[in-house]
């Protein structure tokens, strides 16, 4: 016997204990369910017929109701919204003149108009006539920037530019101190700046007669031209950020397309003061409750299993006690509803054998125990054997049937050997015992007490033979 020895959990073996257990889980499961189910079905029945509970209920809904479809509509707003900003920044980015400059070259050209008025002061005169240069810078920076040249210009260009991206390359500045107006233009190459920069001189030679005929006698002198090219590194800047933009916008239309699907996921709220949402919610109670209870059940056939201090794996004997396995012999075949469910259970915990097998095992048993005693150098003289253990009369007579010994060896069947007297005497009289066990019946205590009694009468113990074994039903 191993005195050190400690049990060790198989979970395999465990779960397939717990398996081997589905009815009663499922019975208990059915149980629960329908308790827990009647408990709620009445319960919100009852809730439903108080009228102050369905107004508050009614309140409460058609506020999540509102919220939830609230919650839907901001988050398709806020993509549609995102979905055109994106756009609108892509269109940007390909057609924007800005973003087409290479901001380590820009080109840059300029000129300056300066006006001639021939007004002089008399100091002969008391009244002196009206300094009209403002009026004829105005009359020429309002043709300038109010679009008219603009589009003169636009509608000359070689290739197409919508008004939007010129405005940006296009700069005009008046100095009315020094009768001046000065234009400027950006762009990708010099080629480019002074086509427009020609076309802003002819459009505003185009106005030059309506302005002399309208206000004043004047020359427009074209002075301090300028082109040349230079790096632009808030160019640089702006359009990197242009770019970023719809990174950005990407990012946060995958974040807000996650939420709305996530939305659509959500069940929409429903009203819970309805009797078709009691019998819902009682269904959902029911699946629960029979959850927890199928679990609840399948906890304690474990533990029931691992507490119970009997025998409910042969390989114990041999783990526990040092004892040969001599021979494991099915149980008796019970005929059961659903019995596909029990084998699929039993080729999960590895079963084989059949309730048939019985006689073919104890035949088999029989054989290795005479192989064993012929081989023994001690057993020459031994004639008796005695099969003993915690089971009954009957169904040791009933293996020692099945084994089928002849005449060489005299076997006897020895029931309670712990607490009946004449059985103590047969063993006695015996040559060697061969423990008899029952799986889920016999207690390791007892098997203990009837080892150390062996032990005590001297009695040399050959191993043991476990009934009631797993068998595929």
């Amino acid at each position: 016997m191993n005195e050190t020895y400690e049990q060790e959990i198989d979970l395999k073996w465990l779960l397939y204990r717990v398996l081997r257990a589905w009815r009663g889980i499922a019975v208990w499961a059915m149980i629960t369910a329908g308790v827990i189910g009647v408990i709620s079905f009445a319960a919100n029945l009852i809730k439903i017929t108080d009228p102050e509970y369905v107004e508050a209920q009614t309140q409460n809904f058609e506020r999540a109701h509102a919220s939830w479809e609230a919650t839907g509509a901001n988050l398709q707003a806020e993509i549609e919204n995102l979905q055109d900003s994106r756009e609108k920044q892509k269109e940007y980015n390909e057609n924007s003149v800005l973003m087409q400059i290479n901001p380590l070259r820009e080109y840059n050209a300029s000129f300056q108009l300066y006006v001639d008025y021939d007004y002089q002061i008399d100091p002969s005169l008391s009244y002196q006539n009206i300094d009209l240069s403002d009026r004829i810078i105005k009359a020429y920076a309002t043709y300038m920037t109010n679009g008219e040249m603009y589009q003169y210009i636009i509608d000359n260009l070689s290739y197409n530019m919508e008004l939007r991206y010129f405005k940006e390359i296009f700069a005009v500045s008046t100095d009315y101190t020094n009768n001046m107006i000065s234009i400027s233009v950006r762009h990708e190459s010099a080629e480019k700046c002074q086509e427009i920069l020609k076309l802003a001189a002819a459009g505003i030679q185009s106005k030059y007669e309506s302005v002399q005929k309208t206000i004043a006698e004047h020359e427009l002198l074209e002075m301090n031209a300028a082109q040349y090219e230079t790096v632009n590194l808030s160019l640089d800047e702006t359009q990197k950020a242009n770019i970023q933009y719809i990174s950005d916008v990407d990012i946060k239309l995958q974040e807000k397309n996650e939420e709305y699907l996530k939305w659509k996921k959500e069940p929409e709220p429903e009203a819970e003061y309805t009797v078709t949402e009691v019998v819902k919610s009682a269904i959902k109670t029911v699946i629960i409750g029979g959850v927890i209870g199928g679990v609840v059940f399948a906890v304690v056939v474990a533990f029931s299993a691992l507490l119970s201090g009997k025998l409910l794996n042969p390989e114990d004997l041999k783990k526990r006690f040092g004892l040969r396995l001599i021979g494991e012999l099915p149980t008796t075949r019970v005929k059961k509803p659903f019995a596909f469910m029990s084998r699929w259970f039993a080729a999960f915990g590895g079963v084989t054998m059949v309730p048939e097998d019985y006689e073919r095992l104890a035949q088999t048993a029989a054989m290795g125990l005479k192989s064993e005693l012929s081989a023994r150098e001690e057993a020459k003289d031994w004639k008796t054997v005695a099969f003993a253990g915690t089971v009954s009369e009957e169904e040791l007579q009933t293996l020692l049937a099945a084994m089928k010994f002849d005449g060489i060896y005299t076997v006897t069947a020895v029931a309670d050997i712990l607490t009946n007297a004449e059985s103590v005497e047969k063993v006695v009289a015996a040559d060697c015992v061969v423990l008899v066990e029952k799986q889920e019946a016999s207690v390791l205590s007892d098997i203990t007490k009837e080892l150390e009694a062996l032990k005590a009468w001297n009695k040399p113990v050959l191993g043991a033979i476990v009934l009631n074994a797993d068998a595929v039903m």
